[in-house]
């Protein structure tokens, strides 16, 4: 009986990726059978599935540098014996159930009292990890970064340069953490999406102005990116001013979100400006930005000269209304 050539073995497996039940029985078939399903089932371990036993085994992974980061902590690694596969290699998908499989994994019984997404010693686990996955990843395309991340982790970013989409969420970010982002961006050869935001309000990820000026510097050397979102960053007139000289000159930016920032009307102003120049611009989100009835006709009378604007988001919790401009902004 002839065997069946792997790719049609790769197709019916990749059509299993999410029974993770079947695959792991069908990996116990043969060697041959394993070699396949093994990359297929870590390619994104954390995106779906939240188990304590798949973060003992992540942290296997740690090397001497990625260890120390739990020494403070207290915290006992596993003692397992040495995977067969490097497993992480494998891994495209980093994020979502990282964080409760990490609590999980604390709560098996080593503390006494109840451990909680916001401890720091999930924050510690976590940026040992992330700083694993950006160290031996080669295909990692998809990562989020939620919580506190600490800067030996945000500075692995700069050698992975196979990221696609990068969302950062509730972080602490301090000026070696901007640093080490912008510089990791403007070396991205395949960056299409980049969020850093706080949705709930928060202030917790607080690029400010500086960060703002840092992330502008960093979209004149990025070529690929098309979208980016910086809501609730408190980014004020100055830090737009630097987004705006930037988007003159940007050609590949489609979508740009800078809702919940203190933008005003000077910052309004300034982006009108910019519209006037830009090229590839689609959609523009403004919301609750704080700007007025000047900033906004400055920001409406650009949209209608700019061929390329599909939409401008101005008028929730702006102090503007539909009848300061007397025209849909959106074609």
């Amino acid at each position: 009986m002839l065997a069946l050539p792997n790719e049609c073995l790769i197709e019916i497996f990749n059509n299993l990726r999410t029974n993770y039940k079947c695959l792991f029985s069908c990996l116990l078939v043969n060697r041959h059978w394993c070699r396949i399903i093994i990359p297929i089932l870590w390619r994104e371990p954390l995106n779906h599935v939240n188990n304590r036993k798949l973060i003992s085994s992540c942290l296997l992974s740690l090397n001497a540098e990625e260890q120390a980061l739990l020494i403070p902590f207290k915290i006992i690694l596993p003692n397992n014996s040495n995977p067969l596969f490097e497993y992480t290699s494998y891994t495209e998908f980093v994020g979502r159930f990282l964080y409760n499989g990490i609590t999980s994994w604390l709560n098996e019984g080593y503390y006494k009292t109840k451990i909680h997404d916001y401890d720091e010693r999930v924050s510690a686990v976590r940026s040992s990890l992330i700083a694993m996955f950006l160290r031996t990843s080669k295909l990692l395309k998809y990562l989020k970064l939620r919580g506190t991340i600490y800067y030996s982790a945000i500075k692995n970013l700069r050698e992975c340069n196979t990221i696609i989409s990068l969302k950062i969420c509730f972080n602490h970010f301090n000026s070696e953490g901007i640093k080490a982002l912008t510089e990791a961006i403007s070396k991205f050869t395949y960056l299409t999406s980049l969020e850093i935001y706080d949705r709930l309000g928060l202030g917790i990820n607080n690029i400010g102005t500086e960060g703002a000026k840092t992330l502008a510097n960093a979209l004149y050397k990025n070529t690929t990116l098309t979208s980016l979102c910086l809501s609730d960053n408190s980014i004020d007139a100055e830090g737009v001013k630097a987004l705006a000289e930037a988007l003159s000159r940007n050609t590949t930016l489609t979508s740009l979100f800078l809702d919940s920032n203190n933008i005003g009307d000077e910052g309004g102003k300034l982006l009108a400006k910019a519209l006037h120049v830009n090229t590839a611009l689609n959609c523009l989100v403004l919301h609750d930005a704080n700007i007025g009835i000047e900033g906004g006709k400055k920001l409406a009378e650009a949209f209608h000269k700019n061929n390329t604007l599909d939409s401008l988001h101005i008028f929730i919790g702006n102090n503007i209304s539909y009848e300061d401009i007397g025209h849909p902004l959106h074609r």
